[in-house]
């Protein structure tokens, strides 16, 4: 009886230690995938610091490839030029609605609000709601310059719903106020 309760005991040991073992060595598995995940992640001036003098100049024209490969923008191909002319004229055609934002456009084009985000990421320079303050803007310098309508005129047809708030935008980008753009085309005509 005494032979069998010692045997239990060293079998429950030796069961203890190896669990112990493998909590030990998941842990540092765990620990190793962490540490590639972060070096993975770094950014490229950290990695740069962390290499030695003579592998510099290779690493840098890796990560400056790197981020050209970033900057480069994808091939224009048909189904592309298609999402931008239909993109283009949901805003032209609801232009001078002041409730045109990216929820709209989404529903207006039968996309989720997130994947127009996505598409047009890649294919404008901007964000959805710089490039339709953008082309209000543009319509606007158009009708200052085309038309004879006044100035809040002006601001209601291009979907701004403030007068002081389409100077304000107008005059950063312009460099000029809307009568002082309108006075400026004028004298050049």
């Amino acid at each position: 009886m005494k032979d069998i309760y010692w045997h239990e005991i060293v079998m429950g040991v030796i069961i203890m230690i190896l669990i112990y073992i493998c909590i030990l060595l998941n842990r540092r598995r765990i620990k190793l995938q962490s540490e590639l995940y972060n070096i993975h992640n770094l950014p490229a001036y950290t990695v740069t610091r962390r290499v030695n003098r003579e592998s510099k100049p290779a690493l840098a024209s890796l990560t400056n490839n790197k981020r050209a490969d970033q900057q480069r923008k994808p091939a224009s191909n048909p189904l592309s030029e298609q999402f931008l002319s239909n993109f283009n004229l949901v805003i032209n055609t609801h232009l001078g609605n002041d409730q045109l934002n990216i929820d709209f456009i989404a529903q207006q084009m039968s996309i989720s609000r997130i994947q127009l985000y996505r598409k047009t990421k890649g294919l404008i320079d901007c964000t959805v709601n710089d490039y339709i303050l953008r082309e209000r803007l543009k319509r606007a310098s158009a009708l200052l310059t085309d038309s004879q309508a006044s100035i809040t005129e002006i601001t209601y047809q291009v979907g701004f719903s403030s007068p002081a708030y389409f100077s304000t935008v107008f005059k950063a980008r312009y460099s000029s106020t809307p009568s002082e753009f309108r006075k400026k085309t004028v004298d050049l005509a």
